[in-house]
């Protein structure tokens, strides 16, 4: 089969699963709109979850097919992004510190619970890796 009939394949799985979830939920809980949240909910995790199991096949596939995973650009290019985003997450979480002791003991700004501080964390880490690993990938020369 096609990669791209299989890619459409894959995600019509996806898709028919996440309605039938929905459905489901929808069925059993009542159709009102607190309800309808948790569907979509699930219907991002199985996305989510669906578009993981997506990338490890492929991985295999090529791995089968005797192409290398990762070619020492990559693995350099992916270091180099990953060292500079536990700097800086550091530095972040660090500012947060500083954000609750001065910002809501001192200037009496609004504290933040442990969900949020931990989504920004994430957020930030992510994003720095992603941006620092285009960075790099467009540099050229990478030493």
């Amino acid at each position: 089969m096609e990669e791209k009939t299989v890619k459409r394949l894959w995600i019509a799985i996806t898709a028919v699963v996440v309605a039938i979830a929905a459905v489901a939920f929808g069925t059993a809980l009542g159709w009102s709109a607190r309800v309808l949240l948790m569907p979509v909910i699930l219907g991002i995790i199985i996305a989510n979850l669906s578009v993981v199991l997506w990338v490890l096949w492929k991985k295999m596939q090529d791995k089968k097919a005797g192409f290398p995973v990762k070619d020492e650009r990559t693995k350099i290019i992916e270091w180099r992004a990953g060292h500079y985003t536990v700097i800086i997450s550091g530095w972040f979480m660090l500012g947060l510190m500083w954000y609750l002791w001065l910002g809501v003991k001192v200037f009496g700004l609004r504290e933040l619970n442990a969900v949020q501080a931990l989504l920004a964390s994430i957020i930030v880490m992510g994003a720095v890796n992603i941006g620092l690993r285009g960075y790099f990938g467009r540099k050229g020369d990478i030493k």
